[in-house]
């Protein structure tokens, strides 16, 4: 049964809802029937003059016990609202997993045919299309995060310019694979290098080690949290973590394998030695490091095989890019002259032996990689002198590269040395808390004890124990 309703209309404003009509009444309240939501459909039944208000009342049971008073195009907005929240509804369910965008594209026909017009503001329209976007893509099986990233360069003419994909590719869902350089030290971080620093055990004393033999020592482990040079068995026991964390990278990101800095030794360089007893060291220490990460020695789903190097005073990192068939070295140091002089015989050597070892193992990559020569990979972050940070930037090195092309390549440190020294610093602190808070160190419950009772400690307590100890080891290294 129908509800009878007063009426009154403004004329060119009347908005019902569908379906009401049986209006009793005479001029100026008049009879309608609404043939739709929109103003211009809906019709006057009974002949009325020029209304100019809206009343509605209704004759049943309902809570009104006076005419409602409405706003010219109030049901209009009304049903605009019902149906963008209907729209977005719909939308959502499309797909079971939602995409996150920042909603920037380029202006429509529309758009650009406003800005021509006298007074008319320019408008950018949100859509689906964007121009940078990040988007949670489901596999079989398998969840992937493929972080894509572009910067408009301008809008000219209502259309974006791209610029080139930036520094990593893709990265895994599961673990952060490089460390934010920007990020301040967090209080948790700065108590692990404390406890560190404070820990009285024998400074020979393992503290850190992996399910696969790996260790890393209390004395070398106080390198990093001291700001001093960085100790060779702290580089190898972030190449172990590495290896580890490349176990959880993402599908469609370059895979990655690391070496020790021993990878390559004074012995094996020594050109008075006969060639085949280098090279079968060599392989001997190369195939060990390799059954410790894979069962597949033959490299073939590796992309990027890293080796680092500590010779006196020169820290720098090899990089052998079987993807793009390339030989790169990183090296925070601007040095002049060739190859030769700056590095010695040990790039030269080392290629020599690892196209052997892909050729013995019948990579294809094998003789097109030995004909390559080495590119030394150009950076804005470069020094002229070396100091005590040379390790920190082998292990950033390490850890940020992903198979760029040389010309892209950045590793995002800055080039004032002020701030480029602060950020250094940072580093430290994250890549010890990294090392000794990671599930791969099998010490860990053990460290945790300790850093509770250090935590636990009044501030000036803990900063006395960690002054005695800095004491401590500045003599131990004088009388050494």
């Amino acid at each position: 049964m129908k509800t009878p309703v007063k009426v009154a209309v403004n004329h060119g404003q009347s908005n019902f809802v569908k379906g009401s009509s049986g209006v009793k009444g005479s001029s100026p309240i008049c009879n309608v029937q609404s043939t739709g939501r929109n103003n211009e459909k809906t019709k006057i039944v009974d002949g009325c003059g020029s209304p100019s208000v809206l009343f509605l009342e209704y004759k049943g049971n309902t809570s009104l016990d006076s005419p409602v008073v409405l706003t010219p195009g109030f049901l209009s907005m009304s049903d605009e609202i019902v149906e963008r929240s209907m729209r977005k509804n719909k939308e959502f369910c499309k797909d079971d997993i939602p995409s996150f965008d920042l909603r920037i594209t380029q202006l429509n026909e529309e758009d650009k045919s406003m800005d021509g017009k006298e007074g008319s503001k320019q408008v950018i329209r949100y859509t689906k299309k964007s121009v940078a976007e990040d988007k949670l893509k489901k596999t079989i099986g398998k969840d992937i995060m493929e972080r894509k990233m572009a910067h408009v360069d301008e809008l000219k003419n209502g259309k974006g310019k791209r610029k080139g994909k930036l520094g990593q590719l893709v990265c895994s869902p599961y673990v952060d694979r490089i460390t934010d350089v920007d990020e301040a030290v967090k209080d948790d971080e700065n108590v692990v290098a404390q406890s560190i620093i404070a820990w009285g055990k024998d400074k020979g004393e393992v503290i850190w080690e992996t399910v696969d033999g790996h260790v890393m020592r209390l004395e070398a482990a106080r390198t990093l949290a001291m700001r001093k040079k960085v100790h060779t068995n702290v580089i190898d026991a972030w190449a172990a973590f590495l290896n580890k964390t490349e176990e959880l990278k993402s599908e469609g990101s370059y895979s990655r394998m690391y070496f020790t800095c021993d990878t390559i030794t004074d012995y094996m360089v020594d050109e008075a030695v006969d060639k085949e007893l280098r090279y079968n060291k060599f392989r001997t220490m190369f195939v060990a490091v390799i059954n410790d990460i894979t069962d597949k020695p033959d490299l073939k789903t590796v992309d990027l095989v890293f080796i680092p190097i500590v010779v006196d005073e020169s820290y720098y990192l090899v990089c052998f890019c079987l993807k793009r068939v390339a030989f790169y070295i990183f090296d925070h140091i601007k040095r002049s002259g060739t190859i030769e002089s700056a590095y010695g015989n040990r790039p030269r050597i080392l290629k020599s032996f690892f196209c052997r070892y892909l050729n013995s193992v019948e990579h294809n990559k094998a003789n097109v990689l030995l004909k390559k020569e080495v590119v030394v990979m150009k950076m804005k972050c470069q020094r002229n002198i070396v100091g005590v940070d040379c390790g920190i930037f082998l292990m950033r090195h390490m850890e940020i590269y992903m198979g760029e092309a040389a010309h892209k390549w950045d590793c995002s440190l800055c080039v004032d040395n002020k701030i480029q020294e602060k950020m250094l610093g940072r580093l430290r602190y994250k890549y010890l808390d990294k090392l000794m808070m990671s599930d791969f160190n099998v010490m860990k419950k053990t460290f945790l004890k300790h850093y509770a009772a250090v935590k636990k400690m009044d501030r000036f307590e803990r900063m006395k124990v960690i002054e005695e100890k800095k004491k401590e080891s500045t003599k131990c290294a004088a009388v050494e």
